[in-house]
C-alpha cells in the first residue's frame, strides 16, 4: 500500500462498510500508519473502489506535524502496520506475483525509514540508529522482505540500483556504510 491509497483523508467512505465501533488505538499505533490499518478492512468490505485522477483537496504537511519527526515509535508503528497488512495477503488470496510486489515495497519503505532516521533534523530516536539497524537486521518481517525482494518489482530504476546495497548493509549491520551511502545519496 502507498500513501496514495491508504490515507483516510483521501477517501469518501460509505458508513455501511466503516467499522465505527472498532478501537484502532488497540493496535498500538498513535501517530503514523494508522490510516493504513484502518483502510485494510475498508478495502476488504468494499464492493467497488473508484480512484479519482485529480485531488478534491490538498493535504499540507506542517513542520510540526507528527510525521515530520522521526521517532522509535514510528519504526514500531511501521512494523505493526506491515505485519497487519501481511495478514491481508491471505484474506485477499493474493497471488505470488502481488506478494512479491508487497515484500519489495516493504523493503522500499524500510530503506526510506532508515534514511529518515539517519538524516531527519528532528530525529527523536530513543535508541541509537545502530541499535535500530541491529533490530531490523534480525527481525522476521525484514527477513521475509529480503527473501521475497525482487529487483524487477522496484518502483523506479533508482530503487533497483539502491535497494540491494541497503539490504546488504543492513544484513551485515554496517551502520557506517549505511550512513555514508545515505550521505552520498543526499549529495547527489
Amino acid at each position: 500500500m502507498t500513501n496514495n491509497i491508504s490515507n483516510m483523508w483521501s477517501k469518501a467512505i460509505k458508513r455501511e462498510i466503516l467499522d465505527i465501533d472498532c478501537d484502532y488505538g488497540k493496535s498500538g499505533i498513535r501517530n503514523v500508519c494508522e490510516d493504513e490499518i484502518q483502510a485494510l478492512p475498508l478495502f476488504t468490505n468494499a464492493k467497488k473502489i473508484v480512484f479519482l485522477s485529480s485531488p478534491l483537496y490538498y493535504y499540507r504537511k506542517g513542520q510540526k506535524s507528527m510525521t515530520a519527526v522521526c521517532t522509535y515509535e514510528n519504526w514500531k508503528a511501521m512494523l505493526i502496520c506491515f505485519l497487519k497488512s501481511e495478514e491481508y495477503l491471505d484474506i485477499w488470496n493474493m497471488p505470488e506475483k502481488q506478494r512479491t510486489l508487497f515484500y519489495t515495497r516493504g523493503t522500499e519503505k524500510l530503506s526510506n525509514f532508515l534514511q529518515w532516521a539517519f538524516f531527519s533534523k528532528k530525529s527523536q530516536l530513543e535508541k541509537p540508529v545502530a541499535e535500530i539497524v541491529n533490530d531490523i537486521s534480525v527481525h522476521p518481517a525484514f527477513l521475509r522482505c529480503i527473501e521475497m525482494y525482487d529487483k524487477s518489482y522496484a518502483s523506479t530504476k533508482y530503487l533497483k540500483f539502491r535497494l540491494p546495497r541497503i539490504i546488504k548493509y543492513v544484513k551485515k549491520r554496517n551502520v557506517r556504510a549505511l550512513r555514508l551511502y545515505f550521505r552520498i545519496e543526499k549529495i547527489l
